[in-house]
């Protein structure tokens, strides 16, 4: 069949008797639209047709569905998808995250506890691309840190932001470190500097002058 045929062409292939048949025409119409699709003109308020995709066309288009990354996938089609590859993700994981994140799985199931899955999951769960492992430090076996750029995050919603992605790289090392390990979060985010006449630095900032440490008691 060829999902372009216009309404009413298959009826030509049925028998005499039900070409002539009004009731029985009309009948498998509808039928036919099911399977070929159909197009409805614009209504009354002057809205466009509308376009309906017959059964033809989702089925030959049935394998795009199995692909996570299909533009136009729907949302809840993607959430079966995750439950193949046992995929169980934060809700608050944007839509995009889990499309990367649902046709990557299988293959990072196979690195899973190593520093190379783990660095790959922190550049797709937090955006990040920056940060970096140091897993060689004197005198601290098993034990390994997380350096991260968080001077990006800095929006009308800084302090959500930054525990969010705080929250989420946190996720992410305790599900993928190995269980004989344990590490430390560091952010990198520039907050305020104090400067120094004597060695020129840029800063403006001097204590007691312009800026104060401590708990300001006003009167």
């Amino acid at each position: 069949m060829d999902g372009n045929k216009a309404q009413g062409e298959l009826i030509q292939y049925l028998p005499q008797v039900f070409q002539n048949d009004a009731g029985t025409r009309d009948f498998l119409l509808a039928f036919e639209q099911i399977l070929l699709g159909s197009t409805l003109d614009a209504d009354q308020n002057g809205d466009e047709s509308v376009q309906f995709q017959g059964l033809e066309k989702i089925i030959d288009r049935l394998a795009t569905y199995f692909d996570p990354e299909t533009e136009g996938l729907p949302s809840g089609f993607l959430l079966w998808l995750g439950q193949w590859v046992a995929l169980s993700l934060r809700l608050d994981v944007d839509e995009e995250t889990r499309k990367t994140l649902t046709a990557q799985a299988v293959q990072l199931y196979r690195l899973r506890g190593t520093k190379k899955n783990m660095e790959k999951l922190l550049r797709i769960f937090t955006g990040d691309t920056t940060f970096r492992i140091e897993d060689q430090i004197e005198g601290k076996p098993h034990y390994f840190e997380v350096y991260m750029d968080f001077n990006k995050i800095k929006t009308s919603e800084e302090a959500k932001a930054y525990h969010r992605r705080e929250q989420i790289a946190h996720s992410v090392i305790q599900a993928e470190k190995p269980t004989h390990t344990y590490y430390k979060l560091i952010p990198q985010l520039v907050t305020l500097r104090i400067g120094s006449q004597a060695e020129k630095t840029p800063f403006n900032v001097t204590v007691g002058i312009n800026t104060r440490l401590g708990i300001a008691k006003w009167k």
